[in-house]
């Protein structure tokens, strides 16, 4: 006849967060009145009064059965209750079985339940930094608004724009190194740093206090224009003394001359604009580095003949699709030493652009009506002003402010850029847009319209289109190779009439029939 086996009870030691799988071994297992001793067979296990106990990763929530075979391959785990510690922590009840039977009224399962306890020793967490962005903004030029204070560890009081960071032991926060830009800070030692920026420098003492102070005589300052918007990023690194480490960043607003904090107050239209850029390009001839900016009126270009699959684009040489603008437009900006720009509202440098003007009217090339390709330019030299041309005829209205950049000339192909900020009352909006061959629209950096290839002067409508209350980042893409040049963007609210009311223009009309538009 067959005797009960017995387990005996275990105190099991783990870490802070630490699951453990436990073993064969655990449970104590003994047949002291059967000889030969049965094997130990199965033990059945209760949940745990606090975390988790999973058999092959289901729970256990009631008793259940676990074999020696699914404790031999692991598959037994506790895990403790998330940053908890300390002795008896947790328990769970067990009874084991051998494999000896019950015939003859034997008995196979331990009468008297036995029980693991785990002490789970404390780990230190890590704090988490969270990301602080000011919503006070620096002003080019300005003798008085271009300095921010802020702490960028407690947070300040009220809508500040910085956040507190934590620590779940609530141990004392102190900034260990600073870098500008999203870099990752060395050192590990408490103190005061300094780094200086693409505007200014941030300087930032162990207890996240901090001041930007704005260089107004940095060119890339002194380069800002009235309405511009960028940011400079700065990455900063915690300790709470025990080990932990964060990192998180601080972004600063700076704004061009004459522009004051961001408001969500109105912006009358008159006398404000997008940023509009135009690219040539050639797909009849292969550019190389370092070559001739003309050759007669021409307009060459490193890249012509390269907006091709093998280099980032799609297809062919000529531009086709939004990769193509794409791949031209971020190429020559980093050429020029700045970086990618499509998809943000950062404007292009200088030395990656034809021609720049401020755009306050997105209907071109209606009136006057344009015909032929709009790369039909006359030569004219960095900072000089077109007199005649496509583009001044496509421009319309805003020929006035257009000059050419890094030059101007005649090309295959051609792509306009829009950008900037446009208000808008909160709301779901119809977007109709008119173009000849491809474009995109993008808000805030999402692309809410867009046609990707090649068409007639075509009018198409984007349907419940949502945008925030405020003002909200805006980039026009179009792009044609020659023909028909047409470009209009429109948009009204849901409920409004008449839909044909331009996004940007230089009517005196109340944002909720004409949004605000600004350059950044």
């Amino acid at each position: 006849m067959n005797d009960a086996p017995a387990g005996a009870d275990k105190t099991i030691a783990t870490s802070e967060d630490t699951a453990y799988a436990l073993t064969v071994a655990d449970f104590g297992y003994n047949d002291p009145n059967d000889s030969p001793a049965n094997a130990f067979a199965q033990v059945t296990v209760s949940a745990p009064n606090t975390g988790s106990l999973a058999l092959n990763g289901v729970a256990v929530t009631t008793s259940t059965v676990v074999t020696v075979a699914q404790l031999s391959a692991g598959q037994l785990v506790y895990t403790p209750p998330a940053n908890a510690s300390g002795n008896g922590l947790a328990s769970f009840t067990f009874q084991v079985r051998d494999n000896g039977g019950t015939a003859n009224g034997g008995a196979n399962t331990d009468p008297t339940a036995n029980r693991i306890t785990f002490n789970v020793s404390a780990v230190n967490d890590a704090p988490v930094a969270a990301n602080d962005a000011p919503l006070k903004a620096v002003v080019a030029g300005s003798a008085t608004a271009n300095t921010v204070s802020g702490n960028a560890v407690t947070g300040d009081a009220g809508p500040t724009g910085n956040q507190a960071d934590s620590d779940i032991e609530n141990d004392t926060l102190r900034v260990t190194g600073l870098v500008a830009g999203t870099g990752t800070p060395s050192g590990s030692t408490p103190g005061s740093f300094a780094a200086t920026g693409r505007y200014g420098s941030l300087s930032i003492a162990a207890d996240g206090s901090y001041t930007y102070t704005l260089n107004n005589a940095d060119p890339d300052t002194l380069a800002l224009r009235q309405g511009d918007a960028v940011s400079d990023v700065f990455t900063y690194r915690i300790t709470d003394g025990n080990g932990g480490f964060s990192t998180a960043t601080i972004t600063l607003q700076v704004g061009g001359p004459g522009q004051l904090t961001a408001t969500t107050s109105a912006v009358a239209p008159a006398g404000m604009g997008l940023n509009g850029e135009y690219y040539g390009y050639n797909d009849d001839r292969t550019g190389s580095n370092g070559g001739p900016a003309f050759a007669g009126s021409t307009r060459l270009h490193a890249d012509d003949g390269r907006a091709t699959s093998a280099n980032g684009g799609s297809g062919g040489a000529n531009i086709e699709s939004i990769a193509d603008a794409t791949m031209v437009i971020n190429g020559r900006n980093i050429a020029a030493g700045g970086a990618a720009v499509v998809g943000t509202g950062t404007s292009a440098r200088t030395a990656a652009i034809d021609a720049r003007w401020i755009a306050t009217d997105l209907d071109y090339g209606f009136a006057p009506a344009v015909d032929g390709s709009l790369g039909s330019n006359p030569a004219v030299t960095a900072g000089n002003t077109p007199t005649s041309g496509a583009l001044r005829d496509f421009v319309g209205n805003d020929a006035a402010t257009l000059r050419a950049a890094s030059g101007l000339g005649r090309t295959t192909d051609a792509i306009v850029r829009n950008v900037g900020h446009v208000y808008l009352q909160g709301g779901s909006y119809d977007l109709r847009v008119t173009g000849d061959d491809g474009f995109v629209v993008n808000i805030n950096g999402q692309a809410v319209a867009q046609y990707d290839g090649i068409q007639s002067p075509t009018t198409r409508e984007f349907i419940g289109v949502s945008f925030a209350e405020g003002m909200n980042q805006i980039e026009l893409l179009y792009w044609e190779q020659g023909g028909m040049r047409d470009c209009a963007s429109r948009s009204s609210p849901r409920a409004a009439a008449p839909r044909s009311t331009p996004t940007c223009s230089r009517s005196t009309t109340t944002p909720s029939s004409r949004p605000a538009c600004s350059r950044r």
